[in-house]
């Protein structure tokens, strides 16, 4: 019993190890759930293998969220604070992203407002 005990103790005090937990998201981003102190390093890991892992981010930065929307597009639907450049980050990755938009200072067309933003950071 006590074995049994120990080994819990032991598997759960590698979840308080920054490298284990980078390790452990690089495998699976999914394990990005079980992280209580996730920084910015171990999140970016996670999200660009899977850009919807982003849904288990904590603390979204603009940079852990670009990584998300580069790897997948769709992520855009997670973000919290979207901003112009993240937009255009998805809809290059994905078009149809276009849909996740949620920008409240759009008073146009998302479609417009997206191809606009694309063609000015692409001409820049």
């Amino acid at each position: 019993m006590n074995d049994i005990i120990n080994k819990i103790i032991e598997a759960n005090n590698k979840w308080k190890d920054p490298d284990y937990c980078l390790q452990v998201v690089k495998k699976d981003p999914s394990n990005l759930q079980f992280i209580r102190k996730q920084t910015p390093e171990i999140c970016i890991a996670a999200v660009q293998r899977d850009g919807l892992a982003l849904e288990r981010v904590k603390n979204q930065t603009p940079e852990i969220c670009i990584a998300a929307v580069k790897e997948n597009g769709n992520a855009l639907y997670w973000i919290e604070n979207q901003t112009p450049e993240i937009c255009v980050e998805a809809t290059k990755q994905n078009p149809e992203a276009y849909k996740y938009v949620k920008l409240p200072a759009i008073d146009f067309e998302r479609e417009k407002f997206i191809r606009k933003l694309s063609f000015l950071l692409l001409s820049s």
